[in-house]
C-alpha cells in the first residue's frame, strides 16, 4: 500500500470517527463544518463530499465528510472489512467498537471496522457536535445539527439550517432544504440512501417484490445482475424448479423443473448447482439454461450446498432418527466423491473457511467441523436447540437453533462462536424458527420464519434491527453491499430492502 494511500486511509478514519458531529437518528445529511472539512465552528468553511475511493474506503459503510453514509462494498472471498485498518479488506478479525468505547453520546461515527453506528439524539434544548464532536452541547454554539431523520442547524458556506425530516440533499443553498428525508425514495433517512425501488416510509426503506407466485421457494443466491432460487414445488401437484430473476425484478426465467425436491443453491461464474432432497442429487445447469447435469446421485436427503473454488461441499441427512448422515466434497466439474465425515445425526447448514468446512447437526444439537483434506471431527459447540443453518466469517461461525420444540418453538436463537471451538455467543434469543443466517462485514442478518420477520444484529452483540415484517414465513436470506434478499416459502414470493 502506497503512503499516499495510507495518508487517504487515515484521513478516512478521522472522517468516519469524528465527521458525524452534527448527526443524530442515523439520518443526517450535508452536516455543515464537519472536522476534516474546515472544522466545527459556525460555518467556516464548505463542505467537501468524498468518494469511497477519496477516503480509502474499499469496503463497509464510511461517512462523506459532509454526512452522508457511503456503501462501498464488500471484501473478496476469504477477507475481511475492517482488520488491518478501518473500511479496508485484509485477512483476520475486526473487532468493532461501541459508541461507548469510542465516547461518543450521539450522532453517526464509525466502529473502527466497516460499519457506521448511530449513536443517539441530544435531548431538547442540546445540539449534538456544538462544542465538541459527537457530544450534545447548548444550540447555537457552534456548527453542529440535530434532528429525528436527518435535521441540520448551523449551516456551512451557506448551507441552509434543515428541521427534522428534511435535507439540502443536492447541495445547492439556492433551494434550501429541498429533501423530504422522511419519504424520499433516494435519500431516505440520510442522503443518499436509495430504496432500490421500494417506497420510503418514515424514513425506513421498505421490502421489494422481486418475484411472486412461485411454489414453496427455498434457498436463494445472488451475482451481480441476478437472484437464483429453488422452489421445492408442492408434490405431487407440482414439483421443483431452479430460477432466476434479475436483482431488479421482472420476468422470471426457469433454468431446471420437474424436480422432486430442490432445496441449497451455489454459483459459480457460468453455472448453478443445487442438492435437491427427494431426488437424492446433487446438479448443475448453465446459468442461461440448457440441459442440467447429475454430479451425485443417492444421497439420501441431500440438504446443504457451498461451493468454495472448484469443489463443492454438501450435506446428507440421513436416515430419520439415524446417525448415519454425511458431509462429502465433489469437484464442480463431476468427479469423485470424498465423504469427509460420516456417523452424523441430521446434518444440515454447511459453510466453509479457508482451513475447514463446518456443518450443523439438527438432532445431534451440535455445530462441527472437519478439515477440508479430512481428518478429525471436531466441535465447535455443542447442546444446542436444533442447530439448522451454519456462516463462517473472519474466524467465527453463526448459526440458527431452530428451537427446543421443532412444531412450535419458542427458544430460537441465533448464536456465534470461535471457529476453533470454545464457547459460544448468544447474539438473539426468544426467537420463533429462525432459518438462516447470512454475516457481511460486521452484521449478522437473519430471518425468522415463525414471526415473519427480517432482522440484524452486530456481531459482536448489541441492539437487534427488523428491516421487514408481515413476511409469510421467510425461509432462504442472501446479502450483498446494497441489499438484503429473502424468499417467503407460504407467501410463494422473492424480496430485497435496502440496507
Amino acid at each position: 500500500m502506497s503512503g499516499t494511500r495510507l495518508g487517504w486511509a487515515w484521513l478516512a478514519v478521522a472522517a468516519v470517527w469524528v465527521a458525524s458531529c452534527s448527526q443524530t437518528g442515523g439520518s443526517a445529511s450535508n452536516v455543515g463544518g464537519s472536522t476534516g472539512t474546515g472544522g466545527s465552528g459556525g460555518g467556516d468553511a464548505a463542505c467537501f463530499p468524498g468518494t469511497c475511493a477519496d477516503l480509502g474506503a474499499e469496503c463497509g459503510q464510511v461517512l462523506d465528510n459532509c454526512g452522508t453514509v457511503l456503501p462501498c462494498g464488500g471484501c473478496p472471498t476469504g477477507q475481511t472489512c475492517g482488520t488491518v485498518e478501518p473500511n479496508v479488506c485484509g485477512q483476520g478479525n475486526c473487532s468493532p467498537k461501541t459508541c461507548a468505547q469510542l465516547g461518543a453520546a450521539c450522532g453517526l461515527v464509525g466502529d473502527g471496522c466497516s460499519n457506521v453506528l448511530d449513536c443517539g439524539e441530544c435531548p431538547d434544548g442540546s445540539t449534538c457536535g456544538a462544542v465538541d464532536a459527537n457530544q450534545c452541547g447548548a444550540t447555537g454554539t457552534g456548527g453542529g445539527g440535530s434532528g429525528g431523520t436527518g435535521g441540520q442547524t448551523g449551516g456551512a458556506g451557506g448551507a441552509p439550517s434543515c428541521g427534522p425530516g428534511e435535507g439540502d440533499c443536492d447541495g445547492s443553498p439556492a433551494n434550501g432544504c429541498e429533501t423530504a428525508l422522511d419519504s424520499s425514495p433516494s435519500h431516505c433517512g440520510y442522503c443518499g440512501h436509495d430504496c432500490l425501488g421500494g417506497p420510503c416510509v418514515a424514513g425506513a426503506c421498505q421490502p421489494v417484490l422481486l418475484a411472486s407466485g412461485q411454489s414453496s421457494p427455498l434457498r436463494l443466491a445472488i451475482d451481480n445482475t441476478h437472484v437464483y432460487w429453488t422452489n421445492g414445488g408442492q408434490p405431487p401437484n407440482t414439483l421443483g424448479s431452479v430460477v432466476k430473476a434479475s436483482k431488479n425484478g421482472g420476468a422470471v426465467t426457469t433454468l431446471a423443473s420437474d424436480l422432486p425436491g430442490p432445496t441449497s443453491v451455489a454459483l459459480d461464474a457460468a453455472a448453478v448447482y443445487w442438492v435437491d432432497n427427494t431426488g437424492g442429487t446433487v446438479a448443475k445447469v448453465s446459468k442461461s439454461g440448457g440441459a442440467m447435469s447429475t454430479l451425485v446421485s443417492g444421497v439420501p436427503r441431500a440438504w446443504g450446498l457451498v461451493l468454495d473454488g472448484s469443489d463443492l461441499y454438501f450435506t446428507a441427512e440421513g436416515t430419520t432418527g439415524a446417525s448415519d448422515g454425511y458431509v462429502a466434497r465433489v469437484p464442480a466439474s463431476g468427479g469423485t466423491v470424498e465423504t469427509l465425515a460420516s456417523g452424523q445425526a441430521q446434518p444440515r447448514g454447511v459453510a466453509v473457511d479457508g482451513t475447514h468446512v463446518y456443518f450443523a447437526n439438527l438432532t445431534g444439537s451440535a455445530v462441527l467441523r472437519v478439515p477440508k483434506g479430512g481428518g478429525a471431527v471436531e466441535s465447535v459447540a455443542s447442546g444446542l436447540a436444533h442447530p439448522q443453518w451454519v456462516d463462517a466469517d473472519a474466524g467465527f461461525i453463526y448459526w440458527t437453533n431452530f428451537g427446543t420444540d421443532m412444531a412450535s418453538p419458542t427458544d430460537g436463537a441465533v448464536m456465534s462462536g470461535a471457529a476453533n471451538g470454545g464457547g459460544s455467543n448468544t447474539l438473539a434469543s426468544g426467537l420463533n424458527a429462525p432459518s438462516a443466517v447470512a454475516v457481511e462485514g460486521a452484521t449478522a442478518f437473519f430471518v425468522v420464519s415463525g414471526e415473519g420477520t427480517v432482522k440484524s444484529v452486530p456481531t459482536s452483540g448489541g441492539a437487534i434491527r427488523t428491516h421487514a415484517d408481515g413476511q409469510n414465513r421467510p425461509i432462504g436470506l442472501v446479502v450483498d453491499g446494497e441489499a438484503i434478499y429473502w424468499t417467503t416459502r407460504l407467501g410463494g414470493t422473492v424480496m430485497k430492502v435496502a440496507r
